[in-house]
């Protein structure tokens, strides 16, 4: 309806033919579930005949409903009149091409029952034709606010000391959907998880910002080395050198942490504290990276899965061995690229709540969390 006036409503009461449409009553209900209202069904009737000229079909439809049988032609002069006109009338007001308006013609000269049945007909094979262009999934988004979680979330929990696994078996990514299902008020609605495609939209962008984010840290880890230790450049494009990219300089591990802070999303780095556990694992994470630049059997991509496996070796150690271990590489750390004075332990009270939230996450205790509706 190219060239119409936005401001100019579809059809204006002082543009309706002044002779009123006799004889059409109440009609009975047709089809179970539709509700039969002749008047509404008419007007869409006048509107979607250009549907009925795609396929032959439905031209056939007309042309067989069009054709009175005895009955219908004794009883063709007591229920209808001839709505040509009427025909005439909407197929110019909605600008109808010669063929719909032709159509609209056929549709005038059935009898109300057959109108509506056909307007059914023709609304339904619509319905399948936007379907097939459009999958209903297909209109569904994620929230604003659900993204914001995640970009909360997924920064949070790398930031963990007591993370257990940064790439293995989707940790990360099952503690984070594990967060959002206790906060279904965030868009992460029991709805939403049991819908396949929805689901895998949100796991899929979680994964995403999951790796992301190793790569900002793992970029800001390798810098902290100093220039004497870099890796050489990679041949993928994807890892060409990045404009603008720091140079590398060999810094202490609290400003170290406050680097990966900083490239946190801006609604809670500034409330995301440096603390003496985080500094530890930081130093581990560091010392890592050493080794395996130093070593040329290991693959420079392969770095968070050879993290992953030191922890696991870690964790067999026990508690009070895993305390002393990381202490030693703290003071290793603090030695070889400055003396800085560390921040004090603090308790999950007086952290901040995302971060909470997260190392309760990373622990296996968010039961200790009470589940929003």
């Amino acid at each position: 309806m190219a060239g119409t006036d936005a401001s100019t409503p579809l059809f204006g009461y002082d543009d309706i033919p002044s002779s009123p449409i006799q004889g059409e009553g109440e009609l009975p209900l047709l089809l179970t579930g539709v509700t039969s209202i002749p008047s509404l069904m008419d007007s869409l009737a006048a509107v979607t005949p250009r549907l009925a000229s795609d396929t032959s079909q439905t031209n056939s439809l007309v042309a067989e409903m069009s054709t009175p049988t005895l009955g219908r032609r004794h009883r063709a002069g007591e229920i209808n009149e001839d709505l040509t006109q009427h025909a005439d009338w909407a197929a110019r007001r909605v600008r109808l091409k010669t063929s719909g308006t032709q159509e609209l013609k056929k549709i005038a000269q059935l009898n109300p029952a057959q109108r509506e049945v056909l307007t059914m007909a023709l609304l339904l094979k619509l319905s399948e034709k936007i379907e097939a262009i459009i999958p209903a999934d297909a209109q569904w988004t994620m929230s604003e606010n659900l993204k914001e979680k995640i970009e909360q979330y997924t920064f949070a929990v790398l930031c963990s000391p007591k993370l257990e696994l940064y790439v293995e078996k989707q940790g990360p990514t099952k503690l984070l959907t594990n967060i959002l299902e206790r906060h279904p008020s965030w868009g992460y609605t029991k709805d939403v998880k049991n819908d396949k495609y929805k689901r895998d939209i949100i796991v899929a962008r979680v994964g995403t910002r999951f790796t992301d984010r190793r790569s900002d840290m793992k970029e800001i880890i390798v810098l902290s080395l100093g220039p004497e230790l870099q890796p050489p450049p990679s041949k993928s494009p994807s890892d060409s050198s990045t404009p603008n990219k720091p140079a590398a300089k060999q810094i202490n591990v609290v400003t170290l942490c406050e680097s990966i802070i900083a490239k946190g999303p801006r609604s809670i780095c500034e409330d995301v504290t440096v603390t003496l556990q985080m500094c530890a694992r930081v130093a581990f994470l560091r010392k890592i990276m050493v080794a395996l630049l130093k070593n040329p059997q290991l693959k420079f991509d392969r770095y968070w899965n050879l993290v992953d496996k030191q922890l696991e070796g870690l964790r067999v150690l026990g508690e009070g061995a895993i305390t002393r271990q990381l202490t030693a590489y703290l003071k290793a750390d603090l030695d070889l690229y400055g003396q800085v004075p560390l921040p004090g332990a603090i308790s999950n009270e007086d952290m901040h709540e995302t971060q909470q939230v997260a190392d309760l996450a990373a622990t296996g205790s968010l039961e200790n969390v009470s589940e929003e509706d």
